[in-house]
């Protein structure tokens, strides 16, 4: 009887480790899309998203300085659709709301009788101009934000301790504000964490064995043109780079 008291014990945690997340999944499951696919942005709101970048382009900011970015829900929806794939399976889309702003998520299966869609929305609710996650919602499932608060702090420590720079980014982060269709972001500008923002995304987009190779095709790209002294046809330019890169790969591809 203690023998099967001691499996229990271990037993039930991890089937609840794996039950609790394959439910989820299959609650999320459903036919239509929750994220609709958003439109093109037409030339006026090309043109708004290009002011919005030249007020708060940080070379302009001093450092210290405090600005606030106001967006609307459809500059929101244009930066979401620049980042995903316009003909991939993922879409989302922004909703705003006085006090909360909304993420809906969907994610296109292959055809099965279960659904054809994975949907998630994450409403986020501004309280004392900090944002709070309130609640998830996977498919027609609701999950408070009380439950989820353990695995978003856990998030927030596996951040702070892997990515340096998310504490200053917090920090940065003033106040932000949600009314209807619009959003704005109060921060203050810091010189050195913007440097050391953009030195991780280096790191991470281009590691640094990536950034040598990358280096050395173009110093020698620089050379053969300053050689051809204006214009040279394309197969000037290219054979030598493939003759270096077949140098450079050896017995390898």
């Amino acid at each position: 009887m203690r023998v099967w008291k001691y499996l229990v014990i271990i037993l039930l945690p991890a089937l609840l480790l794996i039950s609790v997340p394959a439910a989820l999944l299959l609650a999320g499951l459903q036919q239509a899309p929750r994220a609709q696919p958003q439109p093109s942005p037409d030339p006026q709101e090309v043109s708004r998203i290009k002011a919005l970048l030249l007020a708060h382009d940080p070379r302009r900011l001093p450092d210290g300085a405090i600005r606030t970015l106001a967006l609307s829900e459809r500059d929101i929806n244009i930066g979401l659709r620049a980042v995903l794939p316009a003909d991939g399976p993922h879409s989302a889309a922004a909703r705003l709301a006085p006090g909360q702003g909304t993420l809906d998520y969907s994610l296109r299966l292959a055809n099965n009788p279960l659904g054809d869609y994975f949907n998630l929305s994450l409403v986020v609710e501004e309280r004392a101009g900090a944002p709070q996650l309130a609640r998830a919602e996977v498919g027609n499932v609701t999950l408070p934000g009380w439950l989820l608060s353990p695995a978003v702090s856990l998030g927030e420590s596996l951040l702070r301790s892997r990515v340096p720079e998310y504490a200053g980014a917090r920090q940065a982060l003033q106040s932000v504000f949600f009314g209807p269709e619009l959003a704005s972001f109060t921060y203050r500008w810091d010189r050195e964490l913007a440097r050391q923002i953009e030195r991780r995304g280096r790191e991470v987009l281009l590691p640094a064995a990536d950034r040598e190779r990358a280096l050395a095709y173009y110093r020698l790209l620089s050379g053969v043109s300053r050689g051809a002294h204006g214009s040279a046809p394309l197969n000037q330019l290219l054979q030598p780079l493939f003759a270096e890169a077949r140098d450079r790969s050896g017995e390898g591809d």
